[in-house]
């Protein structure tokens, strides 16, 4: 399966008359990413980008002008994650990291041949890219935390206590390409999973 959106991101000219005729440069986009591949276990996973690189001409004459891919960095679960489990924004399928170095579609050569190939065939290409969290952290941190309410983040409902949490990532596999930052719990604002309670030891 996948979603076509027709008539998005149009650039306008305001100086034309009537609406219909401000409409011009309207890309009409695919989002290409497969969503039965864990329906049906015979479809291989790992080879997005390579299919995607070899239709290209096809969903030109299609009539498609621009493409959204799904993203391409590496996520906590691998192969497995689809890349909405954020672990490494500067691992596109490079680095023997969770499990493995390609990416649930493919590795970081194959993603730049893709998007080559569509360019060359006149087809933008939007990248999904996973800003506002990050999982899987290669090493665990003792923090101090508060809970919330699930239906209001603002609203405290429990006194101080400690957790560890794996909140620290050193990215030990790609040691310092791209950036040498190392994330710790000063990072973020808040976690969803703790896996000691200091308590009680017990995760939380």
């Amino acid at each position: 399966m996948f979603f076509i959106f027709s008539n998005r991101c149009c650039c306008t000219d305001d100086r034309a008359g009537a609406a219909s005729e401000r409409r011009i440069n309207c890309k009409r986009i695919i989002r290409y990413e497969r969503s039965y591949d864990t329906i049906f276990p015979l479809v291989p996973s790992g080879d997005l980008w390579n299919e995607f690189a070899d239709r290209v001409i096809l969903l030109k004459d299609l009539g498609f002008t621009a493409a959204w891919l799904p993203p391409a960095t590496k996520g906590d679960l691998g192969t497995e994650g689809r890349g909405y489990d954020l672990y490494d924004l500067y691992d596109l399928g490079e680095f023997d990291q969770k499990g493995g170095v390609p990416t649930r579609y493919g590795t970081r050569e194959e993603y730049l041949n893709a998007i080559e190939k569509a360019h060359e065939a006149g087809i933008s290409v939007y990248a999904d890219i996973v800003l506002n969290h990050r999982m899987g952290g290669d090493e665990n941190e003792w923090i101090t935390v508060h809970e919330v309410d699930e239906n209001n983040r603002n609203n405290i409902i429990s006194e101080p206590f400690d957790v560890s949490a794996n909140t620290r990532f050193t990215f030990p596999a790609r040691k310092g390409k791209y950036s040498d930052f190392i994330w710790d719990y000063r990072c973020f604002s808040g976690i969803d999973t703790a896996w000691k309670n200091r308590k009680n030891n017990r995760d939380f």
